[in-house]
This record gives C-alpha cells, sequence and structure tokens, in this order.
C-alpha cells in the first residue's frame, strides 16, 4: 500500500513545527491548500507553510530546514506550477512578502516576491524601459530570473546585472556573468534568488507604454486568458514549436477530465473549473507520446512539478 506524502515525513514534523511556529509566528501556518496559490487553481496542502519578510528570516528557515532535511519548495506567483493533488511533505516558502523595488540611476533593485505587473508599472512611472516584452507574464522576479522568462528574442537575462541568492547559512550576490543563462532555464535553481538588480534605460513614459500595449494584444491575440493555465506546458525543441508539432497530432481542443488543450494554443493546457492536477499530468503525457510517437521528438517540460505524480496516461475526449 503507498504511504502519503505527509506520512513519509518522518517523527521530526512536531519539533519541526515548533521551531517554525517560534521563529515565524502568525506567518507559520500548517496543512495550507495550495490551490489557491497556483494559476491551476489544482494542488493539495503543503505541509509547512512560511511567509518570510527578509534575507535573515530565509537564512534562518533554509539552514533550519536543512539540519532537519525537510524538502523546501519555493512559492512565487504560482504561475508555471502545477502542485500534484497529494500536496508536498516539505516546507513551502512563499516570497509574497519581499516586494521592495529601490532604484539608483538607470539601475532597479526588486525582491523575490515582486510581480513583474508591479516592475513594470514601477518602471513606467520612473521612465525607464527595456523590460516591456515581460507585459502580460503572470509571475514574480524570483521566478522570472530562475526560469529565465521572456519571449523567443527576448529574455530576463538580457537586463541582469546582479543576483543577490540565499543558500543555507550563507547570501551571495554574483554578477551576470557568473550566472548561466539559457532558453527557459538559469544555473540559479539550486538558490533561493532573493533580489535582482536590472540594468535599464531612460526612455519616454508614452513609448514605453506603447510598446506595452502592444506587447499585450499580441499576447491577446494568440494565448487564452492567462485564467486556469500555467503559460506554455512544454520548451520548443530545436527547430521546432511545440504548439504546431502537438496541433499536428490532432490534439489541439483535446479534454481529459477538466483539463483541456487550449483551442487557441496548443502548448496551453487549461483547467475548465473541475481538473484535478493529476488529469492535467495524464494529459502532459498523453502529449508527449503522440508527439514522440508521431514525430520522435521527446517534449521537456517548461512548467515545473512539485510532488509526486503517477506516470500512467489515460483516455481523453476532443
Amino acid at each position: 500500500m503507498k504511504t502519503s506524502a505527509f506520512e513519509r515525513m518522518g517523527s521530526f514534523s512536531e519539533k519541526f513545527s515548533q521551531q517554525l511556529r517560534q521563529l515565524m509566528g502568525q506567518r507559520f501556518q500548517e496543512n495550507v491548500p495550495l490551490a489557491a496559490f497556483t494559476t491551476y487553481k489544482t494542488g493539495g496542502p503543503a505541509r509547512f507553510f512560511v511567509e518570510p519578510t527578509s534575507a535573515e528570516e530565509v537564512l534562518k528557515l533554509l539552514t533550519l530546514a536543512a539540519s532537519e532535511k525537510v524538502p523546501t519548495f519555493i512559492l512565487g506567483g504560482g504561475s508555471n506550477l502545477l502542485v500534484s493533488d497529494e500536496g508536498l511533505a516539505g516546507l513551502v516558502i512563499w516570497t509574497r512578502r519581499l516586494k521592495g523595488i529601490t532604484r539608483e540611476e538607470t539601475e532597479v533593485t526588486a525582491q523575490a516576491g515582486v510581480r513583474l505587473a508591479s516592475l513594470l508599472k514601477f518602471c513606467l512611472k520612473e521612465q525607464l524601459g527595456g523590460l516591456e516584452f515581460l507585459t502580460g507574464i503572470p509571475g514574480t522576479v524570483g521566478g522570472a530570473a530562475v526560469t529565465n522568462a521572456g519571449l523567443k528574442t527576448s529574455w530576463f537575462s538580457s537586463r541582469v546585472k546582479t543576483v543577490t541568492v540565499l543558500t543555507p547559512e550563507k547570501q551571495t550576490t554574483v554578477g551576470r556573468e557568473e550566472i548561466c543563462f539559457g532558453y527557459r532555464y538559469s544555473s540559479l535553481t539550486s538558490t533561493f534568488v532573493f533580489s535582482v538588480q536590472l540594468q535599464l534605460l531612460a526612455e519616454k513614459p508614452s513609448l514605453i507604454h506603447s510598446r506595452m500595449v502592444a506587447f499585450m494584444r499580441k499576447r491577446r491575440e494568440k494565448q487564452p486568458p492567462p485564467f486556469g493555465t500555467a503559460g506554455s506546458v512544454f520548451k520548443n525543441p530545436p527547430g521546432h514549436f511545440a504548439g504546431e508539432l502537438i496541433e499536428r497530432c490532432g490534439l489541439k481542443g483535446y479534454s481529459l477530465g477538466g483539463a483541456q488543450i487550449s483551442p487557441k494554443h496548443a502548448n496551453i493546457i487549461v483547467n475548465t473549473g473541475q481538473a484535478s492536477s493529476s488529469e492535467i499530468w495524464r494529459l502532459i503525457q498523453l502529449v508527449r507520446e503522440r508527439v514522440k510517437q508521431q514525430y520522435n521528438i521527446c517534449l521537456e517540460l517548461e512548467i515545473n512539478c512539485l510532488g509526486r505524480f503517477d506516470e500512467s496516461c489515460g483516455s481523453g475526449r476532443r
């Protein structure tokens, strides 16, 4: 018989809970349903859930979790994330209270929990351009740095000057040249990104705003509304577009339970209202199998899947 994620936590749970409560007070909760914190609106509970307000608190949390061998998960905007229905047997650190933004000349430093929309609004007010391509992309600064968010020709990394990262008992600021950035990838994945310093351009607000409007218009034309989705599910394989491959397999609009491949963009899976994470996961596996069978191409996930998932695929409907 399978054991649940929480049963696998072990006997340290009570002790760890007491330590977290002493450190975080009311900003610590237990067994928090994560569906409310992801754009897919699915997922089971987090065993431990905290909301730090400073780098010092994050360092203490990371150090404590490492000493007790408790898995740690970082939650930002939840816009590129699929959490298993079983939940997460570990510590979830929510970055929403880390939302400071400062400016010095044409450089902006934003903490991990700053929403990209808030960052763009700040830059517009401060007459600083260079990030307009992020318009309409949900998520946070921390997530954008870790995943190198962007479009086909514009990337978050192009504006990064330095990144302050946290690991157990250590805070480090690294320069852009010390970070490996790639397509939907960075070498920051094993760290807690606390803040990012960005090099921007002094520009007229009218020009910045016009570019933001243009990017938003294109996004709305090509993609469904972000509610109930996590953006592109798969990375584009070299020389191909994942959405086109999926569509050629006849899967555009295909449904499995409450999960549906968007009729508007085949590389986006939508929770139509009552989907579970397992249904979304099974649809992902079905897409991978079909594309592999028809084109001998293995689609790589762009979204992050946290927790335990069943590898089996189920039949769907169109």
